[in-house]
């Protein structure tokens, strides 16, 4: 019970921090950038997770890219985007129905780098993606399979980086 109360009280906290996304970059600085590359790493260490920590990894970079290169299409400074995976957890029906936990997330640690002088241009940036919650047995029943649930979060979670870099 006592994990089940914990994992909620997570789950809320990371809707709630991710609706809250905010501008972390000068806006004057951000006006000059485009985004060239986004690479993605992850330090999650656990080996069994619901899909190959590759395949997150590929999802993540494909979405921020378009994302983030529609955002600022005129920008003249060629900017690379480092986005750690810092933790995430793909929602499951099993899990939804027993534990409540209908919510998928990912977290991240996120780096802009300047291509041209391979400078730092804004680090530790703090990004979340994830799912709306979905609470009850009725919430699990809308859990995707996990490729949908990865896309779902790697969507949220470019979104969140275009307003942590560019704004709104």
């Amino acid at each position: 019970m006592m994990k089940r109360r914990t994992f909620s009280l997570l789950a809320v906290a990371a809707l709630v921090a991710g609706c809250m996304q905010t501008q972390e970059v000068d806006s004057n600085v951000a006006s000059t950038l485009f985004v060239q590359e986004v690479v993605a790493t992850t330090s999650v260490t656990r080996k069994n997770t619901a899909l190959p920590k590759q395949q997150i990894l590929n999802t993540v970079e494909a979405k921020s890219l378009a994302v983030l290169q529609a955002a600022n299409p005129k920008g003249y400074r060629p900017v690379k985007v480092n986005v750690n995976i810092d933790n995430f957890y793909i929602a499951n029906p099993g899990a939804g129905a027993l534990l409540g936990s209908t919510m998928s997330t990912v977290h991240t640690t996120v780096e802009v780098v300047d291509l041209e002088t391979n400078s730092t241009i804004k680090d530790g940036l703090s990004v979340i993606g994830s799912t709306e919650a979905r609470p009850t047995i009725f919430g699990a029943a809308a859990i995707q399979e996990a490729a949908k649930e990865v896309d779902i979060i790697a969507s949220d979670l470019a979104q969140n980086l275009k307003i942590a870099i560019y704004g709104e």
